[in-house]
C-alpha cells in the first residue's frame, strides 16, 4: 500500500495546483483552464477533435465549450457539419496567466527530482494509462 499513500500525497499537491490555477482564472475550473492552455497549443481544431485529444466526453465537452464561448473566452465557428475552436483576446489573457501559475509550479515541484526519476516516473505513467486505456484492470 505503499504505492498509494505516495500516490495520494502527489494527488494532494495536484490539488494545491489547481487551486491556484482556479484562483487565477477565477469563475472558471480546471478543465475550462486545461482547454484553454490545449487550445491555445492547438490553435483552429475541431471540437470532435478535441475532445478525443483531451479523452473528454464529447457532450460534457460541448456544455463546457458553451459556457467558454459564453464567457466570451473561445468562439466556435461552423466549419461544414464541424466546428472550429479558437481563443478570444481574453482567452489568451486568461491562458497567460495559467500559464505563469503552471510554470511556477512545475519549476518549484520538478527543480529537486533527479532527471533519471523523472523519465521513470513518465514511463511508469505510460505504461498505467496503457492498463486503464486497455481497461485491463
Amino acid at each position: 500500500m505503499l504505492y498509494l499513500e505516495e500516490f495520494m500525497k502527489f494527488r494532494n499537491g495536484i490539488n494545491r495546483y489547481i487551486r491556484m490555477c482556479e484562483k487565477e482564472v477565477d469563475e472558471l475550473n480546471i478543465l475550462d483552464s486545461v482547454i484553454l492552455t490545449a487550445l491555445r497549443d492547438n490553435p483552429n481544431m475541431l471540437a470532435k477533435d478535441f475532445s478525443k485529444m483531451l479523452s473528454i466526453d464529447p457532450s460534457y465537452m460541448t456544455r463546457d465549450l458553451v459556457k467558454l464561448e459564453k464567457n466570451e473566452l473561445i468562439t466556435r465557428e461552423k466549419d461544414g457539419r464541424q466546428k472550429t475552436l479558437r481563443l478570444t483576446e481574453k482567452g489568451e489573457r486568461i491562458c497567460t496567466g495559467i500559464e505563469r501559475v503552471k510554470g511556477k509550479f512545475l519549476s518549484e515541484l520538478f527543480k529537486k527530482v533527479d532527471p533519471d526519476e523523472l523519465e521513470a516516473s513518465q514511463r511508469i505513467f505510460r505504461a498505467a494509462n496503457k492498463v486503464l486505456e486497455e481497461g485491463k484492470f
